[in-house]
């Protein structure tokens, strides 16, 4: 394959939202430029260590000037027969890393893990509901657990609604920060995405996607491990010795900071899910969608855009740590910087199984089954 090679059909619907996003990103960072009291990078909370070291107004210039350079070479990959495989693939890098890493604080972690610990409750109870109308015995602990969640939710009632109302307001004080947040972190995804397709047959890419295809089991057994600290000090709020715990730690904050780790506990059984056999087939008691294959980007999309958003703030929790002198904090209670890194080779290792050529993995598929595609696996 030459350097210069058409792109696939995919590969310009991803150009096509790269230049979209490219060009939101770029009129955001000039309006920013123009009224710097809507700047992102100005907010204190969450901000990234490189906003914090050249200041929001250099930020915000190379955010500009980043964006028009991508909005060119997505452009050029659009309407280019034979678009640059090498500039597409720098400057996806350079878009991933700069927008989804550097310019990111812990702000948006944060802000996920409340979203999630609010709605778990909610979608846990629909989910029991659902459940009820199948036969098989999933639905007792589903409906137990439902069951203690109703209770949880009725002594947390004035913790769970003042939470939301912060979340709220947070929402309305920073609308342009969240964004903003938003938008560069759709950007960094779909510039990611595009590089890989169009690095795909380069040897560097082959190797890591093979090495972390074959060492799939225990990377994401190692991306498991990365999130179970925070959720195992968590269930210690519910013991007469709670860790990294405030010191007014009444019945209500306790519950509230075992729910917020409800995230985490997902997040560990998802990653299990990428090397177990309902991670490309749903199981026959599951009450949505029984026996139903998995399509491979519904665990490749979220998983990369978790593992990305992990990786930003790995930088911001370390130095928090450190400069409050708690370096555990972010060395071992959050421990985002082997996380993050880790579930991003785990789900590499998920997409490669899942693009296996059809004459590697014919043995292993049930004859109905369709035979994947490869150029439509890999994200």
């Amino acid at each position: 394959m030459t350097n210069n090679s058409p792109p696939r059909a995919a590969s310009r619907r991803l150009a096509t939202a790269a230049v979209l996003s490219s060009t939101v990103v770029t009129v955001l960072a000039l309006v920013v430029l123009a009224v710097p009291a809507l700047n992102p990078f100005a907010v204190p909370a969450g901000t990234g260590l490189l906003a914090a070291a050249v200041g929001p107004t250099a930020m915000a210039v190379g955010t500009a000037v980043l964006g028009l350079v991508s909005l060119i070479i997505a452009g050029t990959a659009r309407l280019t027969a034979h678009p640059s495989r090498r500039a597409i693939t720098i400057t996806g890098v350079a878009v991933t890393v700069g927008l989804g890493v550097l310019a990111q604080g812990n702000g948006a972690l944060a802000l996920a893990g409340y979203l999630v610990a609010l709605a778990m409750p909610v979608a846990y109870v629909v989910v029991s509901v659902i459940a009820l109308r199948a036969r098989h015995w999933i639905r007792i602990p589903l409906i137990a657990g439902a069951a203690v969640g109703v209770v949880a939710l009725v002594l947390l009632r004035e913790a769970y609604v003042g939470v939301l109302a912060h979340v709220v307001v947070a929402f309305s004080h920073e609308g342009i920060s969240t964004i903003f947040t938003v938008i560069s972190f759709g950007t960094a995804l779909i510039w990611g995405a595009l590089a890989v397709r169009t690095a795909a047959d380069l040897g560097v890419v082959r190797r890591l996607t093979g090495w972390a295809t074959r060492h799939r089991v225990p990377l994401t057994l190692l991306a498991a491990a990365g999130a179970a600290p925070y959720p195992l000090v968590r269930l210690t709020w519910l013991t007469p010795w709670p860790l990294l715990a405030p010191d007014d730690l009444d019945l209500g904050t306790r519950i509230w900071g075992v729910l917020l780790s409800t995230g985490a506990w997902l997040g560990i059984v998802l990653t299990i899910g990428l090397i177990r056999p309902w991670g490309e087939r749903l199981p026959h008691w599951f009450p949505i969608g029984a026996d139903r294959p998995v399509h491979p980007y519904a665990a490749i999309i979220p998983g990369t855009t978790v593992s990305l958003l992990i990786t930003a703030a790995a930088a911001p929790m370390l130095a928090a740590g450190f400069a409050n002198g708690e370096p555990l904090l972010g060395l071992g209670f959050l421990p985002l910087w082997f996380w993050g890194p880790m579930l991003g080779l785990a789900v590499l290792g998920y997409a490669g199984h899942r693009s296996r050529p059809v004459e590697t993995s014919r043995t292993h598929r049930d004859a109905s089954t369709p035979a994947p595609r490869p150029s439509t696996m890999v994200a």
